[in-house]
Order: structure tokens, then sequence, then C-alpha cells
């Protein structure tokens, strides 16, 4: 298991992941080692062909270290259909559980994951680091940040994105961070692009910068997006931005959110409007079962889901109550 993976070769065969002695002998214990560096990047193709790759329980244990992940560093790279379940990685600044930093005319899809990442800057639940990139069809489960709010630039899918674009994104995980702290990226610069996502998680920031969708934007642009999740800003629940808590340039269009009394940019409405099908009918957003907003089926609105969720997630992983003050995700992470 690459939890007892301790960096040392204990029986001479050239391979550090299958000694017999790994669980018991001295060593640093650092879990698998991250494919792909700055210095010497990962640049070819990681696809699932058909069913998603399967990896569960991948344990990174690299605190000292950046670009941690299970791709460390990835430069015009293609990583598509995988499916990380119950990871648990640690890292030092750019950390996600696909992979730590994304560059270059990387393009990441159709990816799943879910259990815990932590680190110090740049953090995501996906990518800590997404740079002139796209990614797109995402959905993250997993918990993302320090739970003592001791992270920086947090986002439930991505840490920082520059130059990049995310769309069909949604994340489900609570996300912790001192400060720039968002429920889908930390920070959204350099004419960069999210649209067509949304958070249901927590998000939880210790200081100022915490919002539902991105902390920050700086000269990008936010799309039909929702946050329908609860933001922590200090001590005060629901303090924080509902979508964005700082906006320098950009634009922000057809994008909503609840609970949450202040953003810097997006439109405040009643919970119950998240819930209501007429609502995203009347606002031209693409769902299932109507052509009259276009035919390519972009959302969908399952029946024990009280917002739209998007349409390549699975109808059994949506089951989505409303609570006091935010909406509460009480499904396992992923359906076998």
């Amino acid at each position: 298991p690459t939890r007892f993976w301790d960096d040392s070769d204990d029986d001479g065969d050239g391979f550090r992941y299958n000694d017999p002695a790994d669980s018991t002998a001295a060593g640093a214990n650092n879990g698998f080692h991250p494919i792909g560096t700055q210095n010497r990047p990962f640049d070819g193709a990681y696809v699932g062909r058909g069913r998603p790759m399967s990896i569960s329980g991948l344990t990174i244990q690299r605190t000292p270290a950046n670009h941690t992940g299970f791709i460390g560093y990835a430069s015009g790279a293609e990583l598509a259909n995988v499916r990380l379940d119950s990871a648990a990685i640690t890292g030092y600044n750019r950390a996600g559980i696909l992979a730590g930093s994304a560059t270059d005319s990387t393009r990441i899809r159709d990816v799943w994951t879910s259990g815990q990442v932590t680190g110090l800057y740049n953090v995501g639940g996906i990518v800590g680091l997404l740079q002139s990139s796209r990614l797109d069809r995402v959905r993250n489960a997993a918990a993302v940040g320090h739970a003592d709010r001791s992270s920086e630039g947090v986002g439930g899918i991505a840490g920082e994105v520059s130059a990049s674009s995310i769309r069909h994104a949604a994340n489900h995980g609570t996300v912790y961070g001192g400060s720039v702290t968002g429920g889908i990226a930390g920070r959204l610069l350099d004419d960069s692009r999210l649209s067509s996502s949304y958070n249901a998680g927590y998000v939880d920031g210790a200081n100022v910068l915490t919002a539902g969708i991105s902390a920050t934007m700086a000269a990008s642009t936010l799309d039909s997006t929702f946050n329908a999740g609860d933001v922590r800003q200090g001590a005060d629940l629901n303090s924080g931005g509902g979508l964005v808590h700082s906006v320098s340039s950009g634009t922000v269009t057809h994008s909503y959110y609840a609970h949450q009394t202040t953003s810097a940019r997006g439109q405040n409405v009643p919970a119950d409007s998240l819930e209501s099908l007429a609502f995203w009918l009347n606002r031209g957003w693409d769902l299932q079962g109507e052509s009259a907003n276009g035919t390519r089926d972009t959302w969908k609105k399952p029946n024990d889901s009280p917002t739209p969720i998007l349409s390549f997630e699975d109808d059994r992983l949506t089951l989505i109550v409303h609570g006091t003050s935010g909406f509460r995700m009480l499904s396992t992470p992923f359906a076998s």
C-alpha cells in the first residue's frame, strides 16, 4: 500500500513500493512519489478507456515538497477519465489530488476525487495550480485545506487559476482556508474563465477573502455559476462573499447565490429560488428535458435534488437537503 512506502528499497529489487518490510521498516513513509517534477514534468497522456481509471487510497505525505498530487507537475499533458477515491494528500505549495500543478495547455476532463488534500499555499481538490490550461467535467467531494484554517489560496477545484478555463465543475467538499478561500477557486486571474459550475460545499475561511465560488478575481470571467453552500468568514456564518469577495476587474454574468449577505458581484436570491425549476428555465439555463434554452443539456434537476446539478453527475450522488442556512451533501461521494 502506498501509505507504507518508505522511500527506500529494502529488498534491493530496484523498486521502493513493494518491500515486505515497508509497514515496519524505518524510513520517511512519504507514500506515493508524484509523477513529474517542475524540471521533468509529465507531458504524456493518462486517460482511462471506457470506465474511469480508478485509484483508491492514494496516500502522499510530503509536507516540505511543492507540486504534490498523483501527478506532481504536468505540462502539455492530457489527464482524463480518472477517479481517485479516499485519497490522503499532504503537500506544501501547489497541492491537489489529481495534480499539484497543471500548466502549458494541459487538458483535464472527467475526473472525480474524494478524500482529503492539505497544503499551505495553492491547494485544490483537483489541482493546486491551473495555468494556461483547461479543465472540464470534474467533481470534487474531498475536504480541501487544513481544518485549522491555516492554508492560503484554497479552492474546492483549484487553488489558483491563471490564464485558464474551468467549465462543468462541481464541488461538494468542505473547503478550509486562512485567506483567499473559495468554493471552486481561491484565485481567478489573467483572463481566466469559470463557467457552468457550482459549489454545494461548506466554505470556511479564517480571515478576509472568503467566497462561495472564487475568493478573488482579476481580469477574468464568471458565467452561469451558483453557490448553494454556507460560507463562514472568521467567526460569522455566511459573512463571506456569496460568489466573489474581491473583483479588481472582470465580468460576472448569470450567477447566483443564497444565504450570504454580500458579494462583490452576482445576484442574491432566496434559497427557494435555487430550488425552483422555473427559476432556472426563465434565466435561459440549458436543462435536460427542455429545448427552448438549448439541446446540449448542460444541467439536470433530479427529483431528490433541490438545485440543478451538472448532467455528467450521477443522480444517485446528489441527495442534497436544504438546511437552516445552506445545502448539505448526505450521500456517499461516489457510486460503484
